[in-house]
């Protein structure tokens, strides 16, 4: 019982209470900071669209064990910082039962941009074999942010 109050204290209440710490910080600026970004961000995102994704492999090909495979996404964006977008490959498989779990992701990088366009790449190399499933989502992302589900921005492709 011990073990596991220290463990909740250690990895849920201490990082919490810093936290919320930070945010109420200089009468509450990083908090007014954080709403002011989601109202922006909420705002934008749905003149979000997909100008161009290309992939390594042609629609005929199977990815290869070990083999890298490059993924392309251009974006336009607006005035959206393309820092606050998250781009990631998805790799799931179905079960006996018709559910999906995600057994890996992929991040793209933000290489180039400008006049409202943002382009991300992904290298993603297969490291298992089995049918899997792809798909591509595009989210919000803030540092400021406590996680990634505080905000409901999630486009899939």
């Amino acid at each position: 019982t011990n073990r596991m109050l220290t463990d909740y204290i250690d990895r849920y209440y201490t990082p919490l209470f810093k936290r919320a710490q930070m945010v109420n910080e200089d009468n509450g600026r990083v908090a007014r900071e954080i709403a002011q970004w989601k109202k922006g961000i909420r705002n934008s995102w749905p003149h979000i669209e997909v100008r161009d994704f290309v992939s390594s492999n042609d629609t005929n090909a199977q990815p290869m064990l070990g083999q890298v495979q490059t993924h392309s996404i251009e974006l336009f964006i607006g005035d959206i910082n393309p820092n606050d977008i998250g781009v990631e490959l998805v790799l799931s498989e179905q079960d006996r039962k018709g559910r999906y779990h995600v057994r890996q992701c992929y991040t793209f990088d933000y290489v180039s941009g400008g006049n409202g366009l943002a382009k991300y790449v992904c290298q993603m190399i297969p490291t298992s074999t089995g049918a899997y499933y792809l798909a591509t989502r595009i989210f919000a992302k803030n540092p400021l942010l406590a996680h990634r589900q505080e905000i409901e921005l999630v486009k899939w492709l």
